[in-house]
């Protein structure tokens, strides 16, 4: 039984991961093989998510009347 998912960091495809999945345990990708401790794959996506806001912030910011 899964209980949540996490993208791999080399070919983003989804992981499911079992139930009490501690930090530091590692995370094999069942597709492309790649091993990275859980810790490391969530900073990695709140690096990618924060980017993507910042993007996102900076497209629809309104222009400013210098």
């Amino acid at each position: 039984m899964y209980t949540s998912t996490i993208t791999c960091a080399q070919c983003k495809d989804n992981i499911q991961l079992p139930p009490n999945t501690g930090p530091f345990e590692l995370v094999t990708c069942p597709h492309c093989q790649h091993t990275a401790k859980f810790i490391d794959l969530q900073l990695k996506a709140q690096e990618e998510d924060q980017k993507f806001v910042d993007e996102l912030t900076l497209t629809l910011a309104p222009p400013t009347g210098d």
